[in-house]
């Protein structure tokens, strides 16, 4: 049986935080971020050198810089961008998203 994927928009602490307690429940967990060094760090260093960067994150966690492949297949979306930036980042991933995908 495959693992549930979850991907997190937004790589802040609310989106770190919400990554570690997915992981220990079995999720992959992929985030999609907009800086090049947040998403080197995770994928590199198992690191957010934004949010929490003293913490080590799980090895079913990594990070994708184009947000469509992010969501592509994931069971579970979890919005963790700013709340000015919702409804830019919603649009990006509308006709991408798995039919069941809860958000």
């Amino acid at each position: 049986m495959r693992s549930p994927t979850a991907t997190i928009l937004g790589a802040g602490a609310m989106g770190t935080a919400i990554s570690t307690i997915l992981s220990a429940n079995g999720y992959k967990v992929c985030f999609w971020d907009i800086e090049k060094e947040v998403i080197e760090g995770i994928n590199q260093k198992r690191r957010n050198p934004r949010s929490f960067p003293d913490l080590k994150l799980p090895d079913a966690v990594s990070a994708e810089a184009d947000i469509r492949k992010a969501v592509f297949g994931a069971d579970l979306v979890v919005v963790a961008v700013a709340s000015s930036a919702v409804r830019e980042v919603v649009k990006k991933i509308k006709d991408v998203l798995a039919r069941n995908c809860l958000v």
